[in-house]
């Protein structure tokens, strides 16, 4: 992926930092022939007076019209291919019930004619096809509501590493991978047992796998490296120099003084006497070491007065040898409230990546959370706000997230965490997720969140997570802008709970209706009004019941906002048709919770729609039988922006089926030149720009309308923009 900076100065503020978004990619290259079944569906627009460009639309499938057993069980294998018969589509499952015989798919079709149709091919029957199906590649705007609150990926079980005391309680790890293996293993771990946090055993070891899971000493191998000193070692780090493996450690001496100390081994198995490579005051925590393109780069905190202090300086050296150390660089990581702790850092790509533990001021580092930050330069740093990982409820790591170590690798973090049980028993857990869940910025589309808003992985629909909004003092509100001729969605779970003033809303708003200032429309629940069915609002939250009786699941809730109309529905069932809200005056959505009781939602997505909208007909299911030189083929593709209204920055991103000279410029309403992000040649795959509302001379534009243009390869395609200031 290659990233675009805008690193313009804007007024005072500095250019924004840039995120790697692991949005799932189509999958190209791979020949049709390797799908074994083919059906055409055809989207007719018969009675529209418009054609349609880019456009939505929703696939029912049944057993009736689709082989279920033929299709992986999750649907992974599918695949839509644009009249041309080679062109992917972006696509989005639904719904996926291969026991009920049901799906619903969203499919972004380039283009229907007026009083016309259009026909697509869908494959299905490869076995060994990777799931290509994602929201953002269907809709202007979608969100999955998983990067509000990454937290809950802790490790059932803690692994069993093996330590020279007999204990198995670890901490301090650190891992490196070696794809194809070094010396007979993938994976190497330096660590140091502390059975009870007696840090007489808190020695140097190592310990290897063929998968990151089963560890066992090298064979012929001895642990502990080094013995105990005068005091105590700590906090090893691992990392393999043109095949030479490099071990720092601490010493942590009676004396006053930390040593940073180096070992160095061809095979693992034995090692060079420690050299001491710097010497600082009390004291000296975490060494994380990176080399790369020739260069040594080592972090490390020194603290003032230990893991109490209300501050802690973090500092970064250079080494062309890995012994010889410049002088000392200072490092900004000012996590809000937190004080910092041990860390662990990889280079991955253009940035910088962190996790380090912290504590909030004025507590101490036995109260320690995972957090994640990035850097572009390794001395400033953006962290992340919310943590990556906390004490679980009544787990092995129940007492204190301590030192972790991680890995980037394929969009994925993968994270071995040393932590602390209520009994004061030290393990490693192995945990992963995938790397846009831990980004710094944690950017979102939705302008405000208001009450307490959390994920939960207790009701997952179709594989994701909910976004569950507890009740506060308001019912919690989310908000984002919308334009005309849209329609919102997301999904709701019902567990039929009769809460008094329970609800859980969709709403479309009208802030500018002069005799409610809060105008709005919504479709849900409301046990004031109904315990029993489902309601709608108009005007002044005027409620009525509907004919829909409450069922346990989830549920869809949809708006269309017509220009003398909005459609209200459950289920893709009109439930009501109100007049009071026209397109000309919807500016914005929600998603509320209650004060009465929890309400879970997935799964939102705002997308455009034509009325009447076409209708979709899926065709019998026929042996594919396409030439195997044919492959998938890309097309130039522009995302929605993320966030979009714009108050600071917003985030670009576009795929180029080739490479391409790419140009991707910000235009105002009237057509004038705003800003040229990009003008140059750029490679095959996805593109990341971040725009940060300036003009061409740094200077902030003024709210409005704007548009993101991008040409590449003949092809151009333009996305609205508004900013807000």
């Amino acid at each position: 992926m290659i990233v675009v900076r805008d690193r313009v100065l804007c007024g005072s503020v500095l250019g924004a930092v840039v995120l790697a978004v692991a949005v799932p990619r189509l999958s190209f290259g791979q020949p049709l022939s390797d799908w074994s079944t083919i059906q055409s569906v055809t989207v007719d627009n018969l009675a529209g007076p418009d054609s349609l460009f880019d456009y939505p639309v929703r696939v029912v499938l049944s057993s009736e019209t689709f082989s279920f057993p033929d299709a992986r069980p999750d649907g992974a294998d599918l695949r839509f291919v644009g009249p041309d018969g080679e062109t992917q589509l972006g696509h989005w499952i639904e719904s996926w019930n291969p026991d009920a015989g049901s799906a619903a798919v969203w499919v972004r079709i380039p283009m229907v004619p007026a009083a016309g149709s259009s026909v697509v091919n869908m494959l299905y029957g490869n076995p060994e096809a990777p799931s290509a199906g994602h929201g953002g590649a269907v809709f202007p705007l979608y969100e999955d509501f998983e990067r509000f609150f990454p937290t809950g990926l802790n490790a059932p079980v803690a692994l069993d590493v093996p330590t020279y005391d007999g204990s198995s309680q670890v901490v301090h790890p650190d891992v490196i991978h070696v794809p194809g293996g070094w010396n007979g293993f993938e994976y190497w771990m330096a660590m140091t047992p502390y059975p009870e946090s007696n840090e007489a055993y808190e020695n140097p070891s190592i310990v290897v796998s063929d998968d990151g899971i089963h560890w066992a000493p090298p064979p012929g191998g001895t642990n502990p490296l080094v013995p105990q000193p005068p005091g105590f070692n700590n906090d090893p780090d691992l990392l393999l120099v043109d095949d030479v493996m490099v071990l720092y450690f601490n010493e942590t001496n009676d004396d006053g003084r930390t040593y940073e100390k180096r070992m160095t081994s061809t095979d693992g198995i034995a090692w060079t006497e420690p050299e001491v490579v710097c010497t600082v005051p009390h004291h000296l925590m975490s060494p994380s070491v990176v080399y790369d393109d020739g260069l040594f780069r080592m972090w490390y905190l020194r603290s003032p007065s230990g893991c109490s202090s209300s501050y802690q300086n973090v500092y970064l050296r250079t080494s062309l040898d890995g012994v010889a150390w410049g002088p000392e660089q200072p490092v900004s990581l000012a996590p809000p409230g937190l004080v910092p702790w041990h860390f662990d850092i990889v280079k991955s790509g253009n940035l910088y990546r962190m996790l380090y533990i912290a504590y909030p001021a004025g507590h101490n580092c036995t109260t320690t959370q995972l957090y994640y930050a990035e850097s572009e330069d390794g001395l400033t740093w953006t962290p992340h706000t919310e943590p990556v990982l906390v004490p679980s409820n009544g787990g092995w790591d129940a007492g204190q997230i301590y030192r972790s170590t991680f890995l980037v690798e394929d969009q994925r973090l993968r994270i071995w965490y040393s932590a602390r049980s209520v009994g004061e028993q030290w393990h490693v857990g192995y945990t992963e997720g995938p790397l846009a869940d831990f980004e710094a910025a944690n950017e979102s589309p939705w302008e405000d969140v208001n009450g307490s808003v959390a994920a939960t992985t207790e009701l997952p629909r179709s594989g994701t997570h909910g976004l569950v909004e507890v009740g506060g003092p308001a019912a919690p509100q989310a908000f984002l802008a919308m334009e005309s001729h849209e329609s919102v969605s997301v999904w709701m779970f019902d567990d039929l709970g009769s809460e008094p003033d329970r609800r859980n809303i969709l709403r479309v708003w009208d802030p500018g209706n002069p005799t409610y200032p809060l105008h709005a429309i919504g479709v849900g629940i409301d046990t004031g009004q109904s315990v029993d069915h489902y309601v709608i609002h108009t005007e002044g939250w005027i409620y009525s019941t509907t004919s829909v009786p409450r069922t346990y699941g989830w549920h869809l809730l949809s708006i269309r906002v017509r220009s003398t109309a909005c459609d209200l529905l459950i289920d893709g069932q009109v439930v009501g048709t109100l007049t009071v809200l026209r397109e000309s005056r919807v500016n914005r959505a929600s998603i509320e919770g209650s004060t009465g009781g929890p309400g879970w939602f997935d799964d939102a997505y705002i997308r455009p729609f034509a009325w009447p909208e076409p209708s979709t007909s899926v065709g019998p299911a026929t042996p594919a039988s396409i030439d195997p030189e044919i492959v998938l083929r890309a097309v130039l593709d522009l995302q929605a922006p993320v966030p979009n209204p714009v108050r600071t920055s917003t985030r670009i991103g576009c795929s180029l089926p080739s490479p391409s000279h790419l140009r991707a410029r910000i235009f105002a309403a009237d057509g004038r030149l705003t800003r040229t992000l990009a003008d140059g040649p750029r490679p095959a795959g996805r593109q990341e720009m971040i725009w940060n509302g300036c003009d061409q001379h740094g200077t902030p534009v003024p709210s409005g309308i704007y548009f993101v243009r991008i040409d590449a390869g003949g092809a151009s395609r333009t996305r609205k923009l508004m900013v807000v200031r």
